[in-house]
């Protein structure tokens, strides 16, 4: 009896027992739930934000692309194109010849009063200090398709890119006026100076042109007549309208003209991913814009025929008294074909 009066009290037990673990299960499954919770909110958040772009890095890109091509802002050279986008490399080799020639220092004529003994060792000398004056031309390779730049160093830093260029391309312009057959390079288009350089970004192109421009077109100079060459190249950090609105603030209105088709000193902006190139430049029209193909290549044949053709005839003479008009036949049959 003892034993059954028991047995409710230990049901009663087991039953409340029951209970306790069932509700404890909840709590350890609440961290399993809010885990699992967790890669849908992340899920929904990314699909959120997917519509929105990246930022756009900040430099980093063009700094990583400036040390490939071994290229430090503030560099100067000589940026070019070439008329085959496949010849970039032979262009180079032309360039670097036409560059040197225009780097050489003319040499004193030599003593004849020395003996011809010496004569062979004074060549030898010469030759040595040629090799270790020659200036340092460094490609930083291709800048976009079809183009290249070469930078000035070691010897080569203390020349001027426009002075050297305009030098070269004058030099081209007279062998070719002698002999009309004057061709230095077949593959070449365009040799543009580049005297400064800055990151293709307009607070850095305004700090450049703060510095550069006011003595060419500022307040203080020489009224003068100027033109502005803007060209960009795989890039749109830098826009043409950017840069002019810049170059106006410097340009005082009324003292210096524009004329975009003869200046005496054209503003040259070269923009692409390495560098924007700034300079000031001379004989814009007569070295035709610097292109080099341009310069030495005789104007097309069927041009001068159509402007003689254009051009107005020339009056025929009355006939004397007593003659009889007789009419040029030639034209009478070119006009009938």
């Amino acid at each position: 009896t003892r034993k059954s009066s028991n047995l409710p009290a230990m049901a009663m037990e087991a039953g409340d027992s029951k209970p306790k673990a069932e509700g404890s299960a909840p709590p350890a499954a609440a961290p399993a739930a809010a885990a699992a919770a967790a890669p849908a909110t992340e899920a929904a958040g990314g699909a959120a934000g997917a519509g929105k772009k990246r930022p756009a890095p900040n430099n980093g890109a063009g700094d990583a692309k400036r040390q490939r091509a071994d290229f430090t802002v503030g560099d100067r050279g000589v940026f070019f194109t070439t008329v085959s986008p496949g010849g970039a490399g032979n262009a180079k080799r032309d360039l670097l010849r036409l560059l040197e020639a225009a780097m050489e220092d003319p040499k004193p004529e030599a003593n004849t009063s020395e003996d011809g003994a010496s004569a062979g060792a004074r060549l030898e000398t010469e030759l040595k200090e040629l090799k270790a004056k020659k200036p340092t031309l460094v490609s930083s390779g291709e800048v976009a398709k079809g183009t290249g730049f070469l930078k000035f160093a070691g010897d080569a830093e203390a020349f001027a890119p426009s002075k050297v260029v305009s030098k070269m391309l004058q030099t081209q312009l007279a062998e070719f006026q002698a002999t009309r057959t004057a061709m230095s390079s077949r593959l070449l288009c365009r040799v543009l100076p580049i005297d400064h350089t800055c990151k293709p970004y307009i607070d850095d192109f305004r700090k450049l042109a703060q510095e550069v421009l006011p003595a060419h077109v500022g307040a203080d100079a020489e009224p003068t007549v100027w033109a502005l060459e803007f060209k960009t190249r795989n890039t749109n950090t830098l826009k043409k309208e950017a840069v002019l609105e810049v170059v106006d603030e410097i340009v005082p209105k009324g003292r210096h003209k524009v004329n975009i088709n003869d200046p005496a000193k054209c503003i040259l902006v070269e923009v692409n991913p390495l560098f924007c190139g700034l300079s000031v430049l001379e004989h814009w029209c007569k070295l035709k814009k610097y292109n080099l193909n341009a310069l030495t290549t005789s104007e097309d044949p069927k041009k001068g025929a159509a402007a003689a053709k254009a051009a107005p005839a020339q009056p025929v003479a009355a006939p004397a008294e007593g003659e009889k008009a007789v009419e040029p036949k030639a034209e009478a049959t070119s006009e009938g074909k």
